[in-house]
C-alpha cells in the first residue's frame, strides 16, 4: 500500500475552498454588527416596489383562481389522506411488499417490510401515511399536467407544420402512430 497521487484538480479545488471559508470567515470577523446592505444599491434599484406592486395586482386579479384550485388540492388530499389512514397496516405492508417484490426482488420486498413495519413501531405511521398522501397527490397532479402539456404542445405542432415531414422526422415513429 503505496501513497496515490492526488490530483493537481483536487489539490486546487481544497486550496481554494479552504481560502474561500478563511477570507469569509475573516470578513466576517471585521465587519461583525456592520451587515446591513448599501443604501445606494438599495434605493437605485426598486426591486421591492416592482415585487409589491406584482403582488397587490396577483391578489386583486388571480386571487379567486388560486384559491379555488387550493381548495380542489386540499379536498384531494383530504379525502387521500382519510384513505390512507384507515387502511390497516397489513394492507399498506403488503401494498409495498407486493410490488417490491415483483419489480425488485426479495432483498427489496424485506427492506420495505422492514421500513414499513419501523413507521408504526416508532409511532411515525400518520405522519408517513400524510407524506404518501401528499406524494400520491402531486403524481397525480405533475403527470396530469405533464400528459396535457404534451398534448397540447403536440396539437401546436400538428397546427403549425402540418402532418408532413415535420413529425416523420422529429420522431423515431411514423405520424399515424401518434
Amino acid at each position: 500500500m503505496g501513497f496515490q497521487r492526488i490530483s493537481n484538480r483536487a489539490v486546487f479545488t481544497v486550496v481554494l475552498s479552504t481560502g474561500v471559508l478563511v477570507a469569509s470567515i475573516g470578513l466576517a470577523h471585521l465587519t461583525a454588527g456592520q451587515q446591513e446592505f448599501p443604501r445606494l444599491l438599495v434605493d437605485g434599484f426598486p426591486f421591492i416596489d416592482w415585487v409589491n406592486a406584482a403582488q397587490d395586482w396577483l391578489r386583486q386579479n388571480v386571487r379567486g383562481v388560486t384559491r379555488s384550485i387550493a381548495g380542489v388540492v386540499g379536498d384531494s388530499l383530504d379525502a387521500v389522506e382519510t384513505f390512507m389512514l384507515d387502511l390497516s397496516w397489513p394492507l399498506v405492508v403488503l401494498g409495498f411488499a407486493l410490488p417490491a417484490l415483483r419489480y425488485g426482488g426479495l432483498r427489496l420486498a424485506l427492506f420495505c417490510v422492514v421500513a414499513i413495519l419501523f413507521w408504526g413501531a416508532t409511532d411515525m405511521w400518520d405522519s408517513a401515511m400524510e407524506t404518501l398522501s401528499l406524494m400520491f397527490v402531486s403524481v397525480v397532479i405533475a403527470s396530469t399536467s405533464g400528459f396535457l402539456l404534451g398534448l397540447l404542445h403536440r396539437k401546436a405542432i400538428v397546427s403549425t407544420h402540418g402532418h408532413g415531414q415535420f413529425l416523420t422526422q422529429c420522431r423515431p415513429y411514423p405520424v399515424s402512430c401518434i
